[in-house]
């Protein structure tokens, strides 16, 4: 039986990610809009936009925190077309790392999981290239959903990175610029 300090010790970094995503939306909730972005200067909170995406990406457990961040800057005062350049460019490099991390991960899965990864990579290497990107632009430009899915199983299926990259840059731009744009018009997306 392990103690409670171990465990706590071994899951430091997900407790850590867990304290920081609270603190940080009680925060956003409590504190009005117009004084986060007087207190970090509204030029700040472009860069702030780009390193929350960067580093919290657009995951699942962190994915509605970034989102509200976006929208507190935006409420704020902070133009949404560079919000949107700056959140959608910094979960766009979130996303290119989670994809290559998946995709040199993969080798260390058991290899009971060989036959399902085969099958994914029929299903999607059976679509037209213009099917793939109505799929990944919808799913993660029109969607509040995590990337990590999507991203997870491209990469999986070894589809090259580089002929979905523009499309997933666009579509993360688009996300990020329309839940920016609507905070700012005080309207909620989802």
């Amino acid at each position: 039986m392990q103690s409670g300090f171990a465990w706590a010790r071994r899951h430091a970094f997900f407790l850590y990610l867990l304290l920081f995503v609270a603190v940080w939306s009680v925060v956003l909730l409590l504190i009005p809009s117009e004084a986060i972005v007087t207190y970090i200067g509204v030029e700040n909170t472009y860069f702030a936009a780009f390193l929350l995406a960067a580093f919290t990406g657009i995951s699942t457990f962190t994915s509605s925190s970034f989102y509200l961040s976006i929208a507190t800057f935006a409420a704020g005062g902070a133009v949404p077309l560079i919000l949107g350049l700056a959140g959608g460019s910094g979960a766009f490099l979130s996303n290119s790392i989670f994809y290559f991390l998946v995709l040199h991960g993969k080798r260390a899965l058991p290899d009971r999981w060989e036959r399902r990864i085969e099958e994914l990579t029929k299903i999607i290497k059976k679509l037209p290239l213009w099917a793939v990107w109505i799929v990944v632009f919808v799913y993660s430009g029109l969607t509040p959903f995590p990337d990590d899915i999507l991203i997870g199983a491209l990469a999986l299926s070894s589809i090259s990175y580089l002929r979905v990259a523009p499309v997933l840059l666009a579509a993360n731009i688009t996300i990020v610029t329309l839940i920016s744009y609507s905070a700012s018009r005080g309207m909620l997306l989802f």
